[in-house]
């Protein structure tokens, strides 16, 4: 038996074996598809067809929410996309995955503004979008897969950048989404995570209540409650004219040294730690 070099059992997170056109674990066994249909390239099926999301599955719906995007924000696509991947920086052979692929627009985008010499790799929850994806998308090595972002089929310290775009307020959960990437990130490795959300500043404005009464999407809060306690480099902003949040921030698989016992020079008294015990009557304790 040959052990997958890329995949892991996103249910158990046991090993994968390669056998004909499947991956397997002796409960398991998922998918190969190499065909026309993808262009000759690899898709490994993580997910039964039936469980598959149907949010923005149909092509003609989502290119028609593309364009009115553009038009609402007075910008084109090329604009668009160069401002979410502006602060973004790629070093040499980096591994890279896309979570929430769509049809693959993002990863061109990504192989023109930063080449071609990465191993990258792209995921859906929608098979009909993984499959358009892998023809839309040229580049030969790209490696594609059916899966849920809740339940990544990745080894853990695989990627030195995790990208999502547009789909998270829609993730029925959230935090374990977050933590898979989390889990799969390289120690230092940046998660990027942007979708819409209207800065805070806006919310008593008639422009807020416009797009909210839209789009009720557009009144969501950027997820910061739910990064995981060791990360660090945590920078929130808002993009596309303040209407989309964006998150940025590297894993740390430790918290940084505080020391708690540092006595005040005050009436009070005390240190970090004593007040903590004597508040909670309990020892404090720093994993």
């Amino acid at each position: 038996m040959i052990k997958s070099k890329n995949y892991i059992c996103p249910k158990t997170k046991s090993n994968l074996f390669v056998e004909n056109k499947f991956l397997f674990t002796k409960k398991n066994r998922y998918k190969i598809i190499k065909n026309k249909e993808t262009d000759n390239k690899e898709v490994i099926d993580f997910i039964d067809e039936a469980k598959t999301d149907n949010f923005y599955r149909e092509k003609k719906f989502y290119k028609n929410y593309l364009d009115w995007l553009s038009k609402t924000l007075l910008m084109s696509i090329q604009q668009i996309r160069n401002e979410i991947f502006s602060k973004i920086e790629v070093k040499k052979n980096s591994s890279i995955l896309f979570v929430g692929c769509g049809f693959g627009d993002e990863i061109n985008f990504f192989i023109k503004k930063y080449g071609k010499d990465h191993n990258i790799f792209a995921q859906d929850i929608s098979k009909s979008m993984v499959l358009e994806s892998s023809k839309n998308v040229k580049l030969s090595n790209v490696k594609f897969s059916i899966s849920a972002a809740e339940n990544l089929p990745y080894m853990k310290n695989t990627f030195d950048l995790i990208f999502h775009f547009g789909g998270f307020n829609q993730f029925k959960n959230k935090k374990r989404s977050i933590n898979e990437m989390y889990r799969i990130c390289k120690e230092n490795g940046t998660i990027f995570i942007s979708d819409e959300g209207m800065g805070p500043w806006f919310n008593k404005s008639e422009s807020f209540k416009a797009l909210k009464i839209n789009n009720s999407l557009w009144s969501s809060k950027p997820p910061l409650s739910l990064i995981p306690d060791s990360s660090t480099s945590v920078e929130l902003r808002w993009i596309l004219k303040n209407n989309f949040y964006c998150i940025m921030f590297k894993k740390k698989s430790f918290f940084h040294k505080i020391n708690y016992n540092i006595k005040h020079k005050s009436p009070r008294g005390g240190s970090a730690k004593s007040r903590y015990e004597a508040y909670y009557k309990k020892k404090l304790i720093i994993k």
